[in-house]
């Protein structure tokens, strides 16, 4: 009765389950492992097919597919696995912390057991110390959460064996981590900075609150399916602070599956670091094509930055130069007025002297009609104006 063979329609249901709770999409190549799975629980539970299938819809957890996926996501992982984001999330707190910041939140979304976050702990610990900030004087928090139980459990306990924290420098080591039983634990004062929370990210909104000023989220965002992805990249956004990190892990492809990618990278200046690795490399390679992009990438907002605050105080000069030409013009046609007005009663033109005016004397100028305009004698040709100032009104 409970050896019954499970069907493709089982695992499509399983998978779907999978899908619309969770927002995590099952490839097709572990759809095998799918099927011995539901086949072991089955007899585990003593269950027939249509009463596991029941199980699943009224599953509210989904602690079936999550105990699945915790058999088939690559974990653990080591410390610092993808240090170029630590590079940058160390870079970030050091900049702030010269800058008088003292508050600091970080997030890992998708933590597993632990390494992501306590890996982003120690960073901020070496910036710290880059800066000559004493560790006290910082007020720090950073959230990690998960969507498996079990991984959270084991992040909050801070044991790790020796491989995993091969990458850790001597120093940070031997003052953050103590002796256990088999391997090596975070010590207490450490440990207490980091708060491990259970989190779905296919369903936002988030209960959090920002502003949080670095984001890692690479084994969140992975196995979701682009939709789920795109809403939890949104949300995630919106809790990061101006100019913060968000770190994702994910290759151009997905990217470019997210809507309004440019958004995140654009809005309200450096909003966020997307790192996108199109393809793997040697190590050298891998090094040197990371730094060109990043490079490329500030670049080129700079210049946009640039271009934009040109272009703003060109149209301001263009406003004052217009006001500044009319008031001119208006200038110089009062001038040419006055100047017209003036009476020629006496004109000196080839040694000719001449009794035409140029132009009937202004009612503005008529208050000077009794002033004795003199002209004075010049060589032949020449025309000579009155030099009286009274005779321009002034």
């Amino acid at each position: 009765m409970f050896e019954e063979v499970v069907s493709e329609e089982v695992v499509r249901h399983f998978c779907d389950v999978a899908t619309r709770r969770l927002g995590i999409g099952i490839d097709a190549k572990v759809e095998a492992l799918v099927a011995g799975r539901v086949a072991k629980r089955m007899q585990l539970l003593r269950l027939p097919v249509d009463e596991y299938v029941q199980r699943l819809d009224r599953d509210k957890e989904c602690s079936e597919v999550i105990e699945f996926l915790d058999l088939v996501r690559p974990r653990p992982l080591r410390f610092f696995a993808r240090q170029r984001d630590y590079d940058e999330l160390e870079a970030l707190v050091v900049r702030r912390l010269r800058c008088g910041q003292r508050r600091f939140r970080l997030w890992s979304a998708g933590c597993g057991t632990g390494e992501e976050a306590y890996g982003m702990l120690l960073t901020a610990f070496a910036a710290m110390e880059r800066a000559q900030v004493e560790r006290d004087a910082v007020d720090l928090k950073i959230l990690a959460t998960d969507i498996s139980a079990r991984s959270i459990e084991l992040g909050r306990r801070g044991w790790f064996d020796e491989a995993q924290i091969c990458g850790v420098p001597a120093l940070l080591r031997d003052r953050y981590f103590v002796e256990a039983e088999d391997g090596v634990a975070v010590d207490d004062s450490a440990r207490t900075l980091v708060v491990f929370r259970r989190l779905n990210l296919a369903h936002p909104p988030f209960p959090m609150t920002g502003p949080l000023d670095a984001i890692f989220c690479h084994e969140g965002l992975a196995p979701l399916v682009p939709g789920a992805r795109q809403r939890a990249m949104h949300a995630a956004k919106a809790l990061l602070a101006s100019r913060g990190v968000m770190c994702t892990g994910l290759d151009e492809e997905a990217l470019v599956a997210i809507e309004d990618e440019e958004e995140i990278l654009w809005q309200g200046g450096l909003r966020g670091v997307v790192r996108s690795p199109v393809r793997p490399l040697k190590p050298g390679r891998a090094r040197c094509a990371d730094a060109i992009g990043t490079d490329l990438m500030r670049s080129l907002m700079r210049s946009g930055r640039v271009l934009r605050r040109l272009k703003y105080r060109f149209e301001r000069t263009m406003v004052h130069v217009r006001v500044a030409v009319g008031a001119f013009l208006e200038l110089v046609e009062d001038l040419l007025e006055d100047l017209l007005a003036i009476p020629a009663r006496e004109l000196v033109v080839n040694g000719v002297p001449g009794t035409e005016s140029l132009r009937q004397v202004s009612p503005r100028n008529a208050r000077l009609g009794d002033v004795e305009d003199r002209v004075h004698e010049g060589p032949v040709g020449q025309v000579r104006w009155p030099s009286t100032p009274t005779c321009l009104g002034w």
